[in-house]
């Protein structure tokens, strides 16, 4: 036999064993996986929306950076101290008007790595056309969500339909 028929058997017979290895085998089953969680519920949301509301307006009428800290972070808060900074400056000891974020909807992808954030889209209580867009990030599982956006437009997404 020569040495190409020689290869060419050879050749043959491997891919032979490779495919008749592969049908061989039996497929197994995978484990079903369970789902990927939410990292936070729309409840939570809601209530982390309201906590948040509730301190914001609170440390708006105090100019109380501080306060502001503990649910503010990033530009925003930066911003915000700036502005109680500038107020007392200029003299300007009119109360902040509170305001609440009706409805809020959360929009939250799955739980994966850290850093980990999430948005929330609502209208504000100081005027119906008014759209916001909330950003929440969080460094780790043990540091709390803290605004780090708070975007203000009338043309940022369509409006909430009333429920």
């Amino acid at each position: 036999m020569s040495t190409a028929a020689i290869i060419r058997v050879a050749g043959v017979g491997v891919i032979a064993g490779l495919v008749l290895t592969g049908c061989a085998v039996l497929p197994t089953q995978k484990a079903e996986t369970p789902p990927e969680l939410a990292m936070i519920t729309q409840a939570q949301a809601v209530a982390l929306m309201k906590n948040a509301g509730t301190l914001n307006n609170k440390a708006n009428a105090k100019r109380d950076s501080k306060l502001e800290a503990t649910v503010e972070g990033g530009d925003l808060i930066v911003m915000d101290v700036a502005s109680y900074s500038m107020s007392r400056r200029l003299g300007d000891k009119s109360p902040s008007k509170p305001f609440t974020h009706p409805k809020p909807i959360a929009f939250v992808p799955t739980a994966g790595a850290y850093p980990r954030a999430f948005f929330v889209y609502s209208k504000v209580s100081w005027d119906a056309k008014t759209n916001v867009l909330n950003v929440f990030p969080r460094a780790d599982a043990a540091a709390p969500w803290k605004k780090v956006i708070a975007g203000y437009s009338e043309k940022l997404l369509p409006p909430i339909a009333a429920s």
